[in-house]
């Protein structure tokens, strides 16, 4: 998945830079995490998504999203980027979490709001 996810965030950027319009308006988040779960290879599987507009699978622009799709399910199991299975905070940071706690609390009763609002 993670391969898939920046080959489209890779090939989004490129479009977006060409057609001079925000990354967005090329392809949305929602679609690419979709994309990346979904690994559609061909048109037809790329039009079932939810997070694509109805008819763009047909357009020059899905073709090439599809390539770069393609592209990253192509690359060797073994040479494909690796998310750590673990984060283990830092030392100390659950000290400094509780302190920053405390004070968000302080402020929020200062000023006479709810914490979560801050």
């Amino acid at each position: 998945e993670l391969a898939v996810v920046q080959a489209v965030a890779a090939w989004r950027e490129r479009e977006a830079r060409e057609r001079d319009v925000p990354r967005g308006r090329v392809l949305k988040d929602d679609a690419i995490y979709e994309i990346a779960q979904q690994a559609p290879r061909d048109a037809t599987a790329l039009g079932r998504l939810r997070t694509t507009p109805k008819g763009w699978e047909r357009s020059a622009t899905a073709t090439a999203l599809l390539a770069a799709v393609n592209a990253a399910l192509a690359v060797p199991k073994e040479a494909m980027p690796k998310l750590p299975k673990t984060f283990q905070p830092p030392e100390g940071s659950n000290a400094a979490a509780e302190l920053l706690k405390v004070l968000l609390r302080i402020v929020a009763e200062k000023e006479g709001v709810a914490s979560k609002v801050l």
